[in-house]
């Protein structure tokens, strides 16, 4: 039997860089700027960044918690904070046989969204106000079943290549629907 001490970190980084293509990795990829980076209260993290060129404002808060066999798990905390970074490190017991979770929740928002007063207010609400992972996931599961209900794509035929076409159609109607749904006055490329 194993039993023992686990560290979990969930956490918000506004450092990230654009050098996933080998091409533009001689180009600097530091699109943002940190702004703000702070403990909300003990599960929550938020970071406001801004976009170099445009200067659009972009707000993320995270709710962290930790389960363990369904319920919430006494854990120890330990905030993080860097320039730019800032995240939670959660401390709990484990043993062999039980089951140890860590559920994170992000809200996004950005200065262009309507009705809303301020990026990062508006991040930290939702994020309080958001329900668990189950019911986020059946959420989401709803909300693709009725888009692809109305956008699905169909290729008559058995050939491969029709199967292989279907495939690819459906990979870029899912990339459209995924940018633009909801999004219909913003730059989706």
């Amino acid at each position: 039997n194993w039993s023992g001490r686990l560290e979990l970190v969930s956490g918000l980084d506004g450092r990230v860089t654009n050098a996933g293509v080998a091409r533009y990795r001689q180009l600097d990829g530091r699109h943002l700027v940190p702004l703000a980076a702070a403990l909300v209260d003990e599960e929550t993290v938020a970071l406001k960044v801004e976009t170099r060129q445009s200067r659009l404002r972009v707000a993320l808060a995270a709710r962290s918690r930790v389960t363990r066999d369904g319920g919430l798990a006494p854990v120890e905390r330990r905030v993080l904070e860097e320039p730019g970074y800032v995240g939670l490190e959660h401390a709990v017991e484990v043993a062999e046989g039980r089951c140890v979770r860590l559920e994170k929740v992000v809200a996004l928002f950005t200065s262009r969204d309507h009705a809303i007063s301020e990026c990062a207010l508006a991040a930290r609400e939702a994020v309080a106000e958001a329900p668990g992972f189950t019911a986020l996931a059946a959420s989401h599961e709803q909300a693709w079943d009725h888009l692809w209900r109305r956008f699905e794509v169909r290729l008559d035929g058995d050939e491969p290549g029709t199967r292989r076409a279907a495939l690819v159609l459906r990979l870029h109607v899912f990339h459209l629907l995924q940018t633009t749904y909801r999004a219909v006055d913003r730059d989706a490329g």
